[in-house]
């Protein structure tokens, strides 16, 4: 759709369809384009031009921004998109690429003051991973030094056991003996519980006993926030820093579940379906190249084509597990498709997306869009669900509306 805009609302990603200028006035070499920089949107505002004309079917974020916009099925206008481009050697990326998969992020939440693990800390910050605290012989204290600290707080993978002993103990020592103080521990150990069990299955995708693990999970998800309401702030976890795939998908599972729960129109079996496909809605990035799915920098166009298989790769892997009901694959096959059906991988349209595909397309898109990766900020929630309502064409607006509420409550 052709639309007459004023020249100051012009922004990157724009695809301009005319100026009234004449050609051989501006500094184009034609008049049919996207808007790539802030700086073609500077020299078009120089031209001393009004209005312009956009299509809107045609507008879309360019290849600096890929990541943050199609990835997630939204589009995001980064002013400045030169500048998120953060330059690293290629022996610091490399570097980066072996270490990833070796560490678990854990919340520091979960890390109380005056607490003793008995595993090593580490620093994760941009791209570099640091030893924070190295466990020895003795325990190590949780101080205020620890905790103060900036970056995201990971351990190593083989610690993964000792970590969750400790969440146990944690949780008898504390949140039994004082539960006004530590009544969020319980949560905390089922978030971080899932998490591991969301990593160690992206490792081994096609372990049957970890994707049965996943309903228990899901199990206990919906049952914690049964009993507390909507009130799901501490099942989620804010990724300030970086992404990581086990981590979205618990958040998107909770949110998923919440969002379901809230609307009190699905039975029991249905959002255990929901819970389950949410969980495993990106399964297939275990079959992306690492240096295309935690890449420090945004994606091209080339890689970006390589990111979208995930879909189909998430299908192939989930195939043979004869367990899981036909519903779980709506929200793992649908998670990227859009009501405008410009998503993918069949580009889908209105009724043709199931319930599950629509809702977890629009918490798939939140969740992203509140992550931090090394070239961008998080967005605020409010940030976020202004995004989101920019191109609410793209979602289903009473979800939109109920995921509006919920995050209300979470915030109060």
């Amino acid at each position: 759709m052709i639309k007459k805009i004023p020249v100051e609302e012009l922004c990157v990603g724009m695809y301009v369809d005319s100026i009234d200028e004449k050609w051989i006035n501006t500094p184009f070499l034609q008049h049919q384009f996207t808007v790539k920089t802030s700086k073609q949107v500077t020299q078009i505002k120089e031209l001393g031009l009004k209005y312009v004309y956009i299509d809107s079917d045609k507008s879309h974020t360019p290849d600096e921004i890929y990541d943050v916009v199609v990835s997630h099925g939204i589009e995001v206008k980064i002013d400045e998109p030169d500048s998120q481009s953060v330059p690293y050697t290629q022996q610091e990326i490399e570097k980066y690429y072996h270490d990833f998969n070796l560490f678990t992020h854990i919340d520091r939440d979960t890390l109380i003051k005056g607490a003793f693990v008995d595993f090593s800390l580490y620093l994760k910050k941009d791209i570099n991973i640091t030893i924070l605290q190295k466990y020895e012989a003795n325990d190590i204290e949780i101080t205020e030094s620890i905790l103060s600290t900036e970056g995201d707080i990971v351990i190593e993978k083989d610690s993964r056991s000792k970590y969750k002993n400790y969440l146990k103990d944690l949780f008898i020592t504390k949140s039994l003996n004082e539960p006004d103080k530590f009544k969020h521990i319980s949560k905390s150990i089922i978030r971080e519980n899932s998490k591991i069990l969301m990593q160690e299955l992206l490792d081994d995708p096609r372990c049957g006993e970890k994707i049965k693990e996943c309903r228990g999970s899901v199990e206990e998800i919906v049952d914690t926030i049964e009993k507390n309401g909507v009130l799901i702030k501490d099942l989620l976890t804010i990724n300030k820093y970086d992404y990581y795939t086990y981590t979205h998908s618990v958040n998107v599972c909770v949110l998923s579940i919440g969002l379901a729960l809230s609307l009190g129109t699905f039975t029991e079996n249905e959002i255990y379906s929901l819970g389950m496909g949410a969980l495993l809605h990106d399964i297939g990035k275990s079959s992306i190249p690492i240096e295309i799915l935690n890449k420090p920098s945004v994606l091209n166009e080339k890689e970006f084509s390589i990111m979208k298989q995930h879909v189909l790769m998430a299908n192939k892997i989930l195939y043979g597990q004869k367990l899981l009901l036909k519903e779980i694959y709506y929200p793992v096959m649908e998670h990227h498709e859009k009501l405008t059906g410009r998503g993918y991988p069949k580009g889908l349209a209105d009724n043709q997306i199931h319930p599950w595909g629509r809702l977890v397309s629009l918490i798939d898109a939140y969740d992203a869009l509140t992550t931090a990766r090394p070239y961008k900020k998080a967005f605020s929630p409010f940030e976020a669900l202004s995004v989101i309502r920019q191109q609410i064409d793209d979602f289903d607006h009473t979800f939109f509306v109920n995921l509006v509420t919920i995050l209300g409550s979470i915030s109060d």
